[in-house]
């Protein structure tokens, strides 16, 4: 029987459930694998803080040094959501000749490279599922497998918090504020909720997807983002009206315009009875296109500590049965990602006027309406793709306005 040595650096809610599972799997990995994973030494802020995970005081340290330092630790598993810290004590931990499994995608979306790379010369694990969709084995499958067919598209939920959020605020008519507060309650939102809200954190996740399965070299800095705190309950109610629901949407997409990406997060309507469109709440969902074998759908719980500490789990098993150097990939020469202005997609937009007039209008200047809705002096209506310089003066044409509220639409979208 082999042990394994798991050090942690940080014991919040996500190394709290990784300590749990340890506890929990043990037996399991000792009978089919012949590994016994133990927690050797575990880095908190307060030694003294009463924690829900049973560990020895023993174990516990204020110094994230003496887990690094310490020769029976195998593995170590950062999970405190700083940044610069963190990397730094990855690159200690990698020197040292320690694995490294990690959760925090906003290292990654800015170092994977450096990161991967010094794994790589040492010959040593680097596991990082957890940083994407939770509890969805998303990371492995693409790197494993669809990498292989030639993925032109990525596209889904991947922040769990902003979409148990736009849920509740459609099904309850909640405003931003009382929905956000819920998912604080619930867990699935930080105190300090920015990086969700404003899309910060979807866009790590989607730096982090478009490096590893597209081979750009981007950043999160190279990802459009929007943030959701301007969507209103009004709009998610018409859009349900209209055939559709509005989500936290990532995008990765293969650009009409040559040998370039659109790399984008921003709220969306998509199909009510697509894939997307059918899941609810803290439920991640992301749908993977290739050239060779068509489409693949994975979803599954995004928000909370247990699944993404299940993904660290899932790591620390790789790490136990098959260690060894990521292997390398060849990075494209450049981002090469177009702007939002050549954004394609369908449109929704809420303005004055008569439904029947601006369908007619809208069809006389070649824009597609895919669905129209009337509500008082005003009408909520679905596009067909365009940009939104080919779209957006049309309808302010048609209308004698500006839209008084404009969302994104994706999906298959047809009248």
């Amino acid at each position: 029987m082999r042990e394994l040595g798991v050090g942690l650096i940080g014991c919040g809610v996500v190394g709290a459930e990784v300590v749990r599972g340890i506890a929990e799997d043990r037996e399991v990995w000792a009978r089919r694998y012949g590994v016994v994973p133990v927690v050797r030494r575990v880095a908190v802020r307060d030694t003294s803080k009463r924690r829900e995970c049973k560990l020895p005081l023993s174990v516990l340290t204020a110094h994230p040094e003496d887990v690094l330092a310490d020769p029976s630790v195998d593995v170590v598993v950062e999970a405190t959501g700083r940044v610069e810290e963190a990397r730094n004590w990855m690159e200690r931990a990698l020197d040292a000749g320690k694995h490294v499994v990690t959760a925090s995608k906003a290292v990654l979306a800015r170092h994977m490279g450096e990161l991967l790379e010094r794994a790589r010369s040492r010959g040593l694990s680097f596991g990082y599922e957890a940083t994407v969709a939770g509890g969805i084995p998303l990371l492995r499958a693409l790197r494993e497998g669809l990498v292989a067919y030639g993925i032109t598209e990525v596209a889904g939920i991947l922040n769990g918090t902003t979409h148990y959020m736009l849920t509740r605020m459609e099904q309850e008519r909640l405003p931003f504020e009382t929905a956000l507060s819920e998912a604080q309650r619930a867990g699935f939102a930080e105190p300090d909720p920015s990086e969700d809200v404003s899309g910060e954190d979807a866009a790590c996740k989607l730096a982090v997807v478009s490096r590893m399965a597209l081979a750009l070299p981007v950043t999160q800095r190279d990802v459009y983002k929007e943030g959701i705190r301007d969507v209103k309950p009004r709009d998610l109610r018409l859009a349900v009206k209209l055939g559709f629901r509005v989500k936290p949407m990532a995008v990765a997409r293969r650009s009409a315009v040559e040998g370039k990406w659109e790399l984008r997060v921003h709220p969306a309507l998509v199909p009510i009875e697509s894939p997307l469109g059918r899941l609810a709440l803290e439920e991640n969902g992301i749908r993977v296109t290739t050239e060779r074998r068509g489409d693949y759908f994975f979803s599954g719980r995004g928000a909370g500590g247990a699944p993404t500490a299940g993904a660290v789990l899932s790591d620390l098993l790789e790490v136990a049965l098959r260690p060894g150097g990521p292997p390398a990939v060849e990075m494209a020469d450049s981002a090469s990602t177009v702007s939002s202005e050549q954004f394609v997609t369908g449109h929704y937009v809420r303005v004055a006027g008569d439904a029947a007039r601006l369908r007619k209008d809208l069809e006389e200047r070649d824009i597609q309406v895919i669905a129209a809705h009337q509500e008082g002096q005003e009408v909520a209506l679905v596009t067909g793709r365009g940009t939104p310089a080919s779209v957006l003066p049309a309808l302010a044409a048609a209308s004698g306005e500006a839209p008084r509220v404009w969302l994104r639409v994706e999906g298959d979208i047809s009248a």
